[in-house]
């Protein structure tokens, strides 16, 4: 991965912090010219950029942010039903069975919390731990973090994991970093008022290779948003619901594993986007 400078970092964050204080470019124009304004800030060109940890990390945080938001809405459920569990109890003193079915209860509540936040954590952790893994792996975990935003969307999430297929080498918080994006952005494609929405990951094997498929039945890409979707800091989200870096950053940690990252499906009801690794 390229180095900078410490100095450098400093000021690429700033810089960076600037541009999304600012708001993203939903033009391909403007986006090129705030990645060459960025790299004249720390003397480093566009690739340099996008493999940086430093801009790596306040995507993900960016994602951090939504996600711990709408666990936080999904922590209060089983906070009130505890809560009201601990207020009945002086009622039923000596009623045995009832404290015993109570306390079962309020045990699955309090673990269900803890999963709950224990997948946040791991998200947070920067970790860099490159082994041969099952693609699933990443693409469950991505799934499990972003149940809470599907459920307060009302959006169906299904998954499909292929059985028997080969390994992949790979960095699995990477990976769960590109899922997260794909799967976060299918999220708000599918959701809309009124109805509910679709999701489906799913993960399969051809030719050398392992593929995982996101694919959403919301309104779909213009060919002309199409055509930069991949491109840093342009976005068709709305000012403040995307930093215009997530798709860019996903598709080169999938180069960077040596494999790719398209769009391969951008119409209506069936906008797919498709991560490819090398089968090892």
């Amino acid at each position: 991965m390229p180095e900078l400078s410490a100095a450098a970092i400093e000021r690429l964050l700033a810089e960076v912090r600037r541009v999304l204080e600012a708001g993203p470019r939903a033009s391909p124009d403007a986006g090129a010219a705030v990645v060459a304004e960025l790299g004249a800030a720390v003397g480093a060109g566009p690739e340099t950029l996008l493999h940086h940890d430093a801009v790596r990390r306040l995507s993900q945080l960016a994602e951090l942010g939504r996600i711990s938001a709408e666990t936080i809405h999904e922590l209060r459920q089983p906070l009130v039903a505890l809560k009201a569990y601990a207020e009945m109890f002086p009622e039923f003193i000596g009623d045995d069975e009832w404290i015993r079915q109570t306390a079962a209860m309020m045990f699955s509540e309090a673990k269900r919390m803890e999963e709950l936040v224990n997948r946040v954590q791991r998200f947070a952790r920067a970790t860099h731990d490159r082994r041969r893994l099952g693609l699933e792996e990443p693409a469950r975990a991505a799934a499990d973090l972003l149940r809470p935003i599907f459920r307060q969307r009302h959006v169906e999430l299904e998954e499909s994991y292929g059985e028997g297929l080969p390994a992949v080498d790979a960095d699995p918080a990477q990976l769960q970093q590109v899922l997260v994006n794909l799967l976060a952005n299918a999220a708000d494609a599918a959701s809309r008022e009124g109805a509910a929405g679709r999701t489906v990951v799913r993960t399969w094997g051809a030719d050398g290779a392992v593929h995982c498929d996101v694919e959403d039945d919301g309104p779909g890409i213009e060919p002309a948003a199409a055509a930069h979707i991949f491109e840093p800091f342009f976005t068709t989200k709305e000012p403040g619901q995307g930093s215009g870096l997530g798709l860019a950053i996903a598709r080169t940690i999938a180069v960077e594993h040596g494999g790719a990252l398209e769009l391969v499906n951008a119409v209506a009801g069936a906008t797919t986007f498709r991560l490819t690794l090398p089968a090892k």
